[in-house]
């Protein structure tokens, strides 16, 4: 597959897009997964545009309060155009790993509590609780100001970075689905090192702005510094969820990726909104 077929294809799986791709098959899919970070910028540049816009035109045509007062609408409309724009993909995968880690007391039967396309109760819990965390802690942000809000656009880029952390380091689970299709199948150590450097690089980008505007910040002791760890901390975070997720299965699937992707941005989003609020 070529780079352009290789990114429509990671649109293709991560989100409604309706892109015409073939199926990933393995071995046919080996450089899918480099582009996902990609995807997660995009993801993440969509609302964050919005909001910068929304602050700027109230500024104009009203008190500026904007922030303030509609913060929290404003976290709970980002994670609905997320979850929209992904077709809920990794809240399912979410709710079936809940339920399969606490449902299961063996990988096998872990996998066949996953296969079950209902959800129960540990699934739906875990999905409130995510949903709940994400809209509070991007309404924090929102309220925090202008320069905070470009945390939007990088949690979805980190997020996406454990899937691909996920696919190149980790080892199919299953044969069939996503997981086999993508996961191991990033070729030999030459290849898998350039997927996972131009990876990183890809979701390293979308933390350049808040790093800029750290870099001015007078509110917080550290400035870049501090920003600079954080974002290490979340890159950390995401290849370390992918790898805890997958014990309790003997290895990924599409669902521990997907799981990955929301509990990695979510870890971001409540740390920065911490952060602010310290």
């Amino acid at each position: 597959m070529g780079i352009r077929r290789d990114i429509r294809g990671a649109f293709a799986l991560l989100t409604g897009v309706p892109i015409r791709v073939p199926a990933p098959v393995e071995g046919k899919s080996r450089h899918v997964a480099m582009w996902f970070p990609l995807v997660g910028i995009v993801l993440g540049a969509i609302p964050a545009s919005a909001l910068f816009g929304l602050e700027k035109l109230n500024a104009r045509v009203s008190d500026g309060g904007f922030a303030q007062r509609g913060a929290l609408v404003a976290g709970v409309l980002v994670v609905a155009f997320w979850a929209w724009a992904t077709r809920l993909l990794h809240w399912d995968g979410l709710g079936d790993v809940a339920d399969a880690v606490w449902g299961g007391q063996t990988p096998q039967r872990r996998l066949e509590i996953m296969a079950d396309p209902h959800v129960g109760g540990f699934g739906a819990a875990a999905i409130a609780l995510i949903a709940l965390t994400q809209a509070a802690s991007i309404g924090a942000i929102v309220a925090f100001g202008v320069g905070w809000k470009w945390v939007v656009l990088a949690a979805p880029a980190s997020g996406r970075l454990s899937a691909t952390f996920a696919a190149v380091l980790g080892k199919p689970a299953k044969q069939e689905g996503l997981g086999h299709s993508v996961a191991g199948s990033a070729g030999g150590p030459t290849t898998t090192a350039v997927m996972l450097a131009l990876s990183v690089a890809t979701a390293v980008a979308a933390w350049v702005p808040m790093l800029l505007w750290a870099a001015g910040d007078t509110v917080l002791s550290g400035g870049v510094a501090l920003h600079a760890a954080i974002a290490l901390g979340v890159l950390v975070c995401a290849l370390a969820v992918p790898r805890l997720l997958a014990r309790p299965f003997g290895g990924v699937t599409g669902d521990v990726m997907g799981a990955s992707v929301l509990l990695t941005e979510t870890a971001c989003l409540a740390v920065i909104a911490l952060l602010g609020a310290w």
